[in-house]
């Protein structure tokens, strides 16, 4: 699997875990869902070792910032683990889930990377 189609890789595992909803459609079928939820619970693990989350949120399915009900749920355990949030783009207005992103404290990189304070380097 190559960078581009993964929906999770791990960045400098002591600072950051990204996630992005940016991969092409996916076929679930019911057998592999014991798999799906592995993976799922992997990323979870990882996230938790982690001091942050970077979500890629860039334009997908015509919505500017976007960020899928996967991501958002990552962000949520982001949140209960105490984990800073950062947001590669600002989320579209449009979203319903703005409101829930902006009490959460992520903070918006307007793509601007060097933004990420990295300590410790």
């Amino acid at each position: 699997m190559d960078e581009a189609s993964a929906s999770a890789c791990e960045w400098n595992s002591t600072y950051l875990l990204i996630f992005s909803d940016n991969v092409g459609p996916l076929v679930y079928y019911s057998h592999l869902l014991p798999l799906i939820a592995s993976l799922l619970l992997g990323f979870f693990v990882i996230l938790a070792s982690n001091d942050a989350v970077l979500v890629l949120n860039i334009p997908q399915r015509g919505v500017e910032g976007y960020i899928g009900a996967a991501v958002l749920m990552e962000i949520g355990l982001a949140y209960y683990l105490r984990k800073k949030i950062f947001l590669l783009n600002s989320v579209s207005p449009k979203e319903r889930y703005i409101e829930d992103v902006t009490i959460l404290g992520a903070v918006i990189l307007n793509g601007d990377l060097a933004k990420i304070p990295i300590s410790g380097t």
